[in-house]
């Protein structure tokens, strides 16, 4: 779990990047197309840090099976 939260941050990561270029518009025509506004970079931001947490507190409260 720890790896995939990595992962998932690691992305999150990105798609923020790719929000602030939206809204800086560093390139006028969009970030691969008009239809991805910053508010969708940003919205998938959250998502994928949700799953991060969701991945740290299942890495943290799982036990092991005897």
């Amino acid at each position: 779990m720890g790896l995939l939260a990595a992962l998932l941050t690691t992305l999150a990561g990105i798609f923020i990047a790719l929000g602030f270029v939206t809204i800086l518009q560093v390139y006028p025509e969009g970030v691969f197309s008009d239809k991805f506004t910053w508010l969708f970079w940003m919205c998938m931001a959250v998502l994928f840090l949700l799953g991060t947490i969701a991945c740290l507190l299942v890495k943290r409260n799982s036990t092991p099976i005897d």
